[in-house]
């Protein structure tokens, strides 16, 4: 399956152009970004540090088809650094009452990242499992996926699948949805 980010504001194309390409396997949703733009230099290379500050790629995910008030996120930036955490949003959105639990980290991900000759790529395998709480796992997911392009010396431009029109990705009622079913297997 093969995505395009936009601007996350309005439906205009960016100036960079950001691919996601979705695969299952072995029980993981294998996500890859291929971005376009070389990205100004990353100093962020711990886990769990706050790479959204920087250039990043970033993937928001919750079980079923319900707009999600928990929810989780996955960043990676091009040094190869990641993110990841549980978003509590009991009123859908970045208020009070929003919370991230950073101290959550996801068993068995995978992930990497590399610089390109156009750009960088980055990579995470997500064990689905790991985000169902014990329960089933769905067919349905709701998610949306993001970039945060900050080349050096020119305004940052914020990328999404699905547009949250306003300069915050943290908006659940507004991921989109993939059908694992539809999801190719990875080779």
């Amino acid at each position: 399956m093969d995505l395009r980010l936009g601007s996350c504001l309005t439906l205009n194309a960016p100036s960079v152009e950001t691919r996601v390409t979705l695969s299952l396997k072995a029980g993981a949703l294998v996500v890859n970004f291929d971005c376009e733009g070389e990205p100004a230099p990353c100093l962020l290379t711990e886990r769990d540090a706050p790479l959204w500050e920087e250039e990043v790629v970033e993937v928001f995910i919750a079980p079923g088809l319900a707009d999600p008030e928990e929810y989780y996120e996955f960043e990676v930036n091009p040094k190869g650094a990641l993110w990841d955490g549980r978003i509590m949003a009991p009123n859908l959105k970045r208020d009070h009452a929003w919370t991230n639990d950073a101290s959550w980290d996801c068993k068995g991900v995978q992930w990497g990242a590399e610089l390109t000759v156009a750009g960088w790529k980055a990579a995470l395998a997500i064990p689905l499992r790991e985000l169902t709480n014990g329960g089933p796992l769905p067919n349905d997911w709701r998610v949306n996926f993001f970039r945060i392009h900050r080349p050096a010396f020119r305004p940052y431009q914020l990328l999404s699948w699905k547009p949250t029109f306003e300069e915050n990705f943290h908006c659940p009622q507004l991921f989109g949805a993939v059908r694992l079913s539809s999801v190719p297997a990875a080779l």
